[in-house]
């Protein structure tokens, strides 16, 4: 419930500009997030403990990145009998019509998808990526309104503390790479992941696979033919990249929002994920511990199941964990407490207009 006595940041200035007003907001968030950090309510402590991990921090960039294999990988040094290919750089982007009709089969309103979050975790490089400029006073708004301020900041940080798998960086990375045709032209802004995510055009060079058995699965060299082996290869460990990134995506947006919009996939699972928190006291590395133990997805969610049965079945007379409950408080608590944390420190930073 909203406290009456702060229905809106009417108090804050509309119109900061100045390098010392922005500190003063600044230094209000920092106190703010010492506060939760020092608060008896174990979600605000988790939030407050996500800011104190260390990540590279990547601006992000409008102009698509073309990012390629490097020349060891390319498939004709596989074999000496093989006359070396004159390698061209061709990039074409949205203007070119053949850049179109890729797109129009990858994407399903023809155009990459934009980043719209703040932030987003980037799984091949284990770093946030930034991609617009920090609204301090918009923070500042949200906290005091009970919110969390910089949620997608959040929402990034504890992706990154699930994200344990070495091996899943290595596919990151390779299906990060941009889209080469077999004529040689790299699709600006299209990625492998793009690609092998439609499902309908996989056709891709030699070299592109051969950069797989290399970069991926960590061959010195490939001296086989290029065949459908080594594609059912890649596809099944783009599908399990992508299985392994949607859930801890999911679960990343649902850690401090219990209505947090997620994969469709996984709307069915809302209320198991949302308890799984509660299960783990909010915490990302036991969260991040318990899916590295049960190995896949598949297997999470079906011990999930059963350790939720004596929740939703209370007729079985099943032992619930004790925490369970007090989590559960606590994240009903924690809107209200956190408004009445930012009141309390944007009246010692005489940030209230009273």
């Amino acid at each position: 419930m909203i406290l009456t006595t702060i229905c809106s940041l009417s108090v804050l200035s509309l119109a900061a500009q100045s390098k010392g007003e922005l500190k003063a907001y600044q230094d209000a968030i920092d106190e703010i997030h010492a506060e939760m950090l020092t608060s008896d309510n174990i979600l605000l402590v988790q939030a407050a403990q996500l800011f104190e991990v260390e990540y590279l921090e990547i601006e992000w960039s409008p102009t698509p990145r073309v990012y390629t294999f490097a020349n060891r990988t390319n498939a004709a040094k596989r074999s000496k009998k093989k006359t070396k290919r004159k390698k061209e750089r061709k990039e074409i982007d949205f203007t070119n019509k053949r850049w179109k009709s890729v797109a129009n089969i990858v994407f399903s309103d023809g155009q990459p998808p934009i980043q719209t979050e703040l932030y987003s975790y980037d799984y091949a490089r284990h770093a946030i990526i930034n991609a617009k400029e920090v609204n301090l006073e918009q923070q500042l708004r949200d906290y005091s309104q009970g919110l969390f301020g910089d949620v997608d900041h959040l929402i990034a940080r504890c992706e990154g503390v699930l994200d344990v798998d070495e091996s899943m960086a290595k596919s990151a990375d390779y299906f990060d790479h941009t889209y080469r045709d077999l004529s040689s032209y790299l699709f600006a802004g299209i990625r492998l992941y793009d690609i092998w995510a439609a499902e309908t055009l996989v056709d891709i060079l030699d070299e592109v696979a051969t950069a797989f058995m290399i970069e991926v699965k960590g061959k010195e060299t490939v001296r086989t033919r290029i065949g459908p082996q080594i594609y059912d290869q890649i596809k099944q460990n783009f599908f399990a990249y992508r299985r392994y990134r949607i859930v801890r995506h999911a679960l990343g947006r649902l850690h401090l929002n219990p209505n947090a919009k997620i994969d469709p996939e996984f709307e069915s699972l809302r209320n198991n994920l949302n308890h799984a928190w509660m299960l783990t006291e909010h915490d990302p590395a036991i969260m991040s511990q318990r899916l590295q133990e049960a190995g896949n997805r598949d297997v999470f969610f079906a011990e999930l199941a059963t350790e939720l049965e004596a929740i939703y079945q209370p007729q079985l007379e099943l032992a619930v964990p004790e925490h369970f409950a007090i989590n559960r408080d606590d994240r009903a608590a924690a809107p209200q407490l956190l408004q009445s944390i930012s009141e309390k420190v944007l009246k010692s930073h005489e940030l209230l207009g009273f």
